[in-house]
């Protein structure tokens, strides 16, 4: 007689494995989503957004969900308004005229930026310089270009104070 030496379970767990996308697959495209970073927001200032403003942060998770279907580089090319400005503007350093200020143990390195919301709403926050992309901490985790540290709420328009 004979015996089987199939095994029905591993047969079928990798069948399984196979079926499923691998993050090295040439069409996915889980490498190229922005991601957001809260790990430094600041709501305690004068002009910041609060957590309790439903309407507020509603707007925010739908803006989320939109920004992080893209790179961070998409959206500083995509216009808006008269087409003079991006839904991405990247500032570089933090603005003279503003109606916050600088918070502490933010890195000097940090390239100051917001993202459009709505209206006059702001997502405000910043981002890593190029030269950072794929460079390794001391930690052993690596550095990423493409994530929005988020330090603002800014519903009011009053991070980058303009003369209009």
């Amino acid at each position: 007689m004979v015996k089987n030496l199939s095994n029905r379970k591993k047969t079928e767990f990798l069948n399984h494995l196979n079926s499923k996308p691998s993050i090295e697959d040439n069409d996915n495209n889980l490498a190229k989503f922005c991601k957001f970073n809260f790990s430094f927001l600041d709501l305690s200032q004068e002009h910041s957004g609060k957590i309790d403003d439903s309407q507020l942060i509603s707007l925010l998770i739908e803006k989320l969900l939109s920004y992080s279907s893209q790179p961070l580089d998409y959206w500083r090319e995509q216009r808006v308004g008269s087409g003079k400005q991006s839904v991405l503007e990247i500032y570089k350093t933090f603005p003279s005229k503003s109606g916050f200020k600088e918070p502490k143990g933010i890195p000097h390195e940090a390239l100051w930026a917001r993202f459009r919301m709505d209206g006059k709403k702001r997502l405000v926050g910043f981002v890593l310089p190029k030269e950072f992309d794929s460079k390794k901490h001391s930690s052993g985790y690596g550095f990423d270009i493409n994530t929005f540290y988020v330090v603002f709420l800014d519903p009011l328009h009053k991070f980058y104070i303009t003369n209009k």
